[in-house]
């Protein structure tokens, strides 16, 4: 095992070389065990991970008890943990996921896993510059007492100036070498939790008497008035534990969980990394469901079970339009609310905020080593591998990822790519499923890895060893996580505010503006959020057949059975019509249809005559069908 100052990652054999673009990747092994520990730990990022839950659950699911919701999870995200130790202690080299499934699974597979989470990483880079702008200022500013209209309420303009400011800050601290990133996460991590240690002894010792006296006090509303009205506007917390929306409500907590199994990404910069590993994986896990479970029980305790699930839904949910309070429910302006000094709650609010920053280098780094490996194996230019001598960072990709990022905020700003923050969540469950099976069948597939196993991983239970029956469990769970994203994508489309927004452009563009619908934005929002699935979808497929051409998708005729597959599910080619259960049951007949065709070695020129017909059906069908709509 190499030391520290120098060369991570060992010589490849020479029949691999001309694979690769040089001998050694450059990087030197400088993070300590703690650094580990902190850069995952961040990203699990629970100030921030925290508010969301108990902000965004409690709005789509009213009757959740979060605390169980946290405890069913934790032991099913856990089974993904240990799924990440295995490949790290195993195969400890920067990039991750992508090394590890394209070296025992398929490179096809390996890539678009880890291109996805990598999207996804840097997707939450920008939506956190926005969420941190828009919604925890906010919140810290009603505590400090700040009534600046740039801080209180910043328009879309100076967000996106912030945010790019921003960017541009944390892109030059990562090129400064993993030892400044290092240092500066040292102290964020330090001032951070000293604020969220006192936020938690607060909600402790402090009494839901004393809660109810500050909240009549200085909230500008009493206890009972927020009863009362969240109890007009239809909520009610009465009752038993409403298991279904408890069930539902784990999505969002597979979410928040994420980010503590990653110390792979960055293994070939890590001192002594299969010892590591073991202690920032399951120290970040354990640290972190500690935390998530001991803050939601106190957020019980002190605001009370049903109070809180009342004001979430007068301030965020169905009851918000009648919401007349100077702030929203977020936790840190409810920070406001605990026993001690303004100083004092000031900070911990602030602390709220900071936590933000404290987290955004994990991401960064994240996507610089994962396009590092990427083009170390020449799927991306050979310039992203240069690394420099005085700082040993990859200052090309690190620039790159920079660019990157900035894109993402405008979007975010802009665009709204925000609001597609669930069909983020069902990328990500995609991208775990792979990297699960890929672990599956290592001890199969490459016996000599397994070999090298940590302990745990090696014996049999039921004639499998553990780590496949870990995997497979890791696999089930976000499968689960995204059928049930599937579903509630359908029922965003359906009810909320944005979806019928897409409904009703698609239908009748004019109308829509009419009713006041920015057409153009919808219009290109969907247009952006179609094009990154188009390319994901794309990448899936290339790892299918293992090979790609530029008439692909168009000159091979891939393109029509798509229309014809949303068409025959109920999606009219003229718009406004259309679900996913639908669309969905189109892809799957004409899969079916394909199929058996193939079983039956039907030759390709009848199979190319049926699949023509099926479209010239489902064209005549859509024709038809849109007459009748018009006609109506």
């Amino acid at each position: 095992m190499t030391t520290t100052g120098s060369r991570a990652d060992a010589t490849p054999p020479a029949s691999s070389r001309n694979l690769f673009v040089r001998n050694a990747t450059g990087l030197v092994r400088e993070l300590s065990a703690f650094d580990a520990f902190n850069l995952v730990f961040s990203a699990v990022l629970i100030p921030v991970g925290i508010t969301e839950v108990m902000a965004f659950a409690p709005t789509f699911w009213p009757h959740a008890n979060l605390l169980l919701s946290f405890l069913l999870a934790t032991p099913l995200v856990a089974t993904c943990g240990l799924v990440y130790l295995y490949y790290t202690v195993i195969m400890p080299r920067s990039g991750g996921d992508y090394v590890w499934v394209s070296r025992t699974l398929n490179p096809f597979l390996g890539f678009f896993a880890n291109f996805s989470l990598t999207f996804v990483f840097l997707t939450w880079i920008a939506f956190n510059f926005t969420y941190m702008l828009s919604v925890m200022g906010p919140a810290a500013a009603y505590v400090a007492g700040i009534h600046s209209s740039f801080i209180t309420s910043p328009s879309k303009g100076e967000i996106m100036i912030i945010a790019t400011i921003l960017t541009a800050i944390f892109t030059a601290v990562m090129v400064l070498g993993v030892r400044v990133v290092a240092r500066y996460m040292f102290v964020a991590f330090v001032v951070v939790w000293v604020g969220m240690i006192i936020w938690l002894i607060a909600m402790a010792v402090g009494s839901h008497g004393h809660f109810v006296n500050s909240w009549n006090t200085h909230s500008g509303t009493t206890y009972g008035a927020v009863l009362a009205q969240a109890s007009h506007q239809g909520f009610s917390a009465a009752g038993a534990i409403g298991w279904g929306a408890t069930l539902f409500a784990m999505i969002y907590c597979f979410q928040v969980y994420t980010g503590f199994q990653w110390t792979g990404y960055f293994a070939g910069e890590i001192r002594n990394v299969r010892r590591t590993a073991t202690t920032s994986i399951l120290g970040a896990l354990l640290i972190s469901a500690i935390g998530y479970v001991l803050a939601t029980a106190l957020i019980y305790k002190y605001f009370g079970f049903n109070f809180f699930g009342a004001v979430v839904f007068n301030g965020l949910g169905g009851g918000s339009a009648h919401w007349t309070l100077p702030f929203l429910p977020y936790l840190p302006a409810l920070v406001n609310f605990l026993p001690g000094p303004s100083w004092l709650l000031t900070f911990v609010a602030l602390c709220f905020v900071l936590a933000i920053i404290w987290w955004t280098p994990t991401g960064f780094m994240m996507g610089t080593r994962n396009m590092f490996a990427w083009s170390f194996d020449r799927l991306a230019p050979e310039k992203l591998t240069q690394v420099s001598d005085r700082f040993h960072t990859p200052v090309i990709a690190t620039i790159t990822i920079g660019c990157v990022v900035e894109l993402l905020n405008y979007l975010t700003v802009y665009q709204g790519l925000g609001n597609y923050l669930l069909n983020v969540i069902a990328v990500m469950g995609v991208a775990f499923i792979i990297v699960s099976i890929s672990a599956a069948v290592v001890p199969w597939r490459r016996p000599q890895m397994h070999a090298q196993a940590p302990g745990w991983a090696k014996p049999k239970l039921l004639g499998a060893p553990v780590i496949t029956i870990v995997a497979a469990i890791s696999a089930i769970t976000s499968l689960i996580v995204a059928a049930v994203i599937f579903v509630l994508t359908g029922l965003f489309l359906r009810y909320h505010r944005l979806g019928r927004a897409i409904y009703a452009v698609g239908g009748n563009r004019e109308a829509a503006r009419a009713a006041g619908i920015k057409v153009d934005r919808v219009r290109l929002g969907v247009y952006v959020a179609g094009s990154m699935l188009a390319a994901i979808g794309g990448l899936m497929e290339a790892g299918r057949v293992s090979s790609v051409t530029p008439t692909q998708g168009y000159g091979e005729g891939i393109i029509f059975p798509v229309f014809a597959a949303a068409v025959i599910g109920g999606v009219s080619l003229q718009g406004g019509r259309g679900n996913m259960v639908g669309a969905a049951s189109g892809v799957i007949l004409l899969g079916v249809v394909q199929n058996i065709l193939e079983l039956e070695n039907v030759s390709n020129y009848w199979v190319d005559a049926i699949n023509g017909g099926v479209i010239l059906f489902a064209l005549i069908l859509a024709r038809v069908i849109g007459g009748e709509a018009s006609a109506e």
